[in-house]
């Protein structure tokens, strides 16, 4: 049973007007109710579609600029690294020709291109243990920056391993709650320790840890 959308008349099985005001109908509503309802769907999914495409555009605009800005970071790290070598070359070049005026043996030539120390730095905080052993065969690690970042990369892995026996300690009954909040709370304090050092390796700055970064394994 339908009416008229129109003057509400109950309307004939199958009729296409109102008997009464003579208002096309469709489905028990009027024509211009029917248009007016699919006109306001296809304005709502216009709105949409224009909204997710603005959001779109934001989002890759703020990546870009995030982009940006991390590689301008690097690119400064890289020429403050690169300043500080031309300065040992410099260095590294008066003493060799000191032991040639002394008539000592040629200083030893340069070592083969190497992992970049930033590039190292950066490794060492991202990639954990596999990271480590990259660092190991592939960098310089005479070279003071890397040696740093190489040191505190190995001090932070091997204090991570201290969530293992916390989290076989939280499986005991009634304490193992405690254990289970502790072992937590040190991987977030490790967490934290990760991203500083980060940092640090992608300005180019050989930054300790706060409590751990005071610890030298690597002497």
């Amino acid at each position: 049973m339908s009416f008229c959308g129109n003057c509400g008349t109950q309307l004939p099985e199958g009729a296409a007007h109102c008997p009464n005001c003579g208002t096309a109908v469709a489905g028990g509503f009027t024509q211009a109710a029917a248009e007016a309802v699919d006109n306001a769907a296809q304005a709502a999914n216009e709105t949409v579609n224009e909204a997710a495409q603005a959001a779109t555009e934001t989002v890759n605009e703020a990546a870009g600029a995030a982009g940006a800005a991390f590689g301008a970071a690097t690119d400064a790290a890289q020429g403050s690294y690169h300043q500080e070598q031309q300065q040992t070359y410099q260095q590294q070049t008066y003493q060799q020709q000191n032991y040639q005026q002394q008539g000592y043996a040629q200083a030893p030539a340069p070592a083969p291109k190497q992992l970049h120390p930033v590039a190292a730095g950066v490794i060492a905080y991202v990639m954990g243990w596999i990271g480590l052993i990259i660092i190991a065969l592939a960098g310089d690690t005479r070279e003071p920056y890397t040696r740093f970042h190489l040191n505190q990369g190995l001090v932070l892995c091997l204090f991570d391993l201290v969530t293992i026996p916390l989290y076989v300690l939280s499986l005991i009954p009634f304490v193992g709650v405690l254990i289970a909040l502790i072992s937590f709370g040190w991987g977030i304090f490790m967490l934290v320790l990760k991203i500083l050092a980060f940092i640090g390796a992608c300005k180019g700055e050989m930054r300790s840890v706060p409590l751990l970064g005071q610890i030298q394994i690597l002497k």
